[in-house]
């Protein structure tokens, strides 16, 4: 394996390549809202780390006009801010990208055209859970994600679906429903599903672009 002699850049490079890569072009207003969030978070973490680098760059260049006490306080500062604005743009990457994630698995549902259409979705969705009561319902929940039709699966996504699962007293309701709505969206088999999928994957290249931020920083950190 060569040696990388310049981690910083090296991390940096890697990060914005993964953030040219995971860029979601195509997508609702809350999706395209939280996705911005988490690339600015991780381009916030790049901007960090060169700062901490060029920071203690021109430290250590400029050390013989320093005393050693002025030196090494000013190394320590520049490191403890870096520390907290690192930290505060992973917990900000953190929470856009759940958001992210939550969008684009809301977005992964067909869409019911009128009232009446819902109206025979929950009949359906009705039918299809019959006398089922606890996990044995979301084991049909999932099962109608996977093949059920695009109405019962837009159901899952509504107000109704939930209180249904909360009356048949199925554990975890909120994780079950997120799991129906990744099944539907790694299907892939509707536009809306197909678009979800690719957004979903786009985060996963989003998530590598936060890591290589993150330990271009971490190599901005050690210095003797």
């Amino acid at each position: 394996m060569p040696t990388i002699t310049d981690p910083v850049a090296h991390f940096s490079g890697l990060a914005n390549t993964s953030l040219r890569e995971a860029a979601i072009t195509d997508g609702t207003v809350a999706v395209t809202d939280a996705h911005r969030d988490a690339v600015d978070s991780v381009q916030d973490s790049l901007t960090v780390g060169h700062a901490l680098d060029q920071k203690l760059a021109g430290l250590d260049a400029n050390r013989i006009h320093l005393t050693k006490a002025s030196y090494e306080e000013k190394r320590r500062t520049a490191i403890n801010d870096a520390t907290e604005l690192s930290g505060q743009a992973a917990r900000r990457y953190t929470r856009a990208a759940e958001a992210a994630e939550t969008a684009l698995l809301d977005s992964s549902l067909p869409k019911l055209p009128s009232d009446g259409r819902e109206l025979l979705a929950r009949q359906e969705l009705e039918v299809a859970l019959g006398k089922a009561q606890g996990p044995d319902v979301g084991s049909r929940v999932l099962g109608l994600a996977n093949s059920g039709s695009p109405e019962v699966q837009a159901a899952l996504g509504t107000p109704y679906a939930r209180t249904a699962l909360i009356a048949r007293q199925v554990p975890n309701v909120d994780r079950i429903l997120r799991d129906a709505k990744r099944v539907v969206a790694t299907a892939g088999t509707t536009p809306e599903a197909q678009k979800a999928s690719d957004g979903l994957a786009k985060m996963g290249v989003l998530g590598g672009a936060q890591a290589a931020a993150l330990a271009a920083v971490r190599h901005s950190l050690p210095r003797s």
